[in-house]
């Protein structure tokens, strides 16, 4: 799995494009179009997204199946902690998020 903006060189060039509101490259390499479109809803701006609970909700999330819920949340917790300056490996802790197992 690539890092989201692994394309970028420094934290300036991915402060530059989160600001910017440019959706890292590797968006573009996610395969499955229900998965990308559902991505896609949590990276807009802060403004304009649905609230967590929204979210949670969404046919994508209720249909989902434990293996794809897995590989999206890792992938959204990179995004999105890699926009909030988060450590290096961008990974949230399962506790602190509300997932188990």
């Amino acid at each position: 799995m690539q890092k989201s903006y692994s394309e970028c060189k420094n934290l300036a060039q991915i402060y530059k494009k989160v600001t910017s509101g440019i959706k890292p490259g590797s968006l573009s390499k996610v395969g499955d179009s229900e998965l990308k479109a559902f991505i896609e809803k949590c990276l807009v701006p802060a403004t304009e997204r649905s609230s967590a609970g929204k979210l949670l909700e969404d046919p994508f999330l209720k249909e989902a199946t434990p293996r794809s819920l897995n590989f999206m949340m890792i992938y959204l917790s990179v995004c999105l902690n890699t926009k909030n300056g988060a450590n290096s490996r961008g990974f949230i802790n399962k506790t602190s998020s509300g997932l188990k197992g």
